[in-house]
């Protein structure tokens, strides 16, 4: 399945990366519309940026320092989805999505305590929700466990 979606992916990023692309898209589809009123018409002269690969690959080039950086970030993130599809296949969809949510919240309080930012009451009633929805989560599948148990 990760092979098949990254095939996927490439198939389709990789025409973006390596044909140049205009550098305004606004002003190049407007001229593609015979039906745009001539007062929203850009200027009719449109550039076309580099690919994009050789904008990476230049940037590697004059920042040799970046690529450790890169590949550490690419190698942990194939490493995540490894979880992630680990923990699809071993606990279910749910779990996932009660990991990646609780994982999630934790990442904001955090930020709110470390970067001390401020939440809004909406905000404040926004993590009681989903505290209270993992704890109703929890709740629910301790109880099934414990019907289990007495059922053996």
């Amino acid at each position: 399945m990760m092979f098949t979606m990254s095939s996927f992916t490439i198939l389709l990023l990789l025409p973006t990366m390596i044909l140049p692309l205009p550098e305004h898209s606004v002003a190049y589809i407007q001229h593609l519309l015979p039906f745009t009123s001539p007062d929203r018409i850009m200027p009719t002269t449109s550039t076309f940026a580099p690919p994009a690969l050789q904008s990476v690959i230049s940037f590697i080039a004059s920042h040799p320092t970046s690529l450790a950086p890169l590949l550490a970030y690419a190698l942990l993130g194939g490493l995540g989805q490894l979880f992630i599809f680990e923990t699809i296949q071993h606990f279910g969809s749910l779990t996932l999505v009660m990991v990646t949510v609780t994982r999630k919240l934790f990442t904001m309080l955090l930020s709110v305590i470390v970067f001390n930012h401020r939440l809004t009451l909406g905000q404040w009633a926004g993590v009681a929700v989903v505290f209270g929805g993992i704890g109703v989560e929890a709740g629910m599948k301790r109880r099934e466990m414990l019907r289990r148990t007495k059922r053996d």
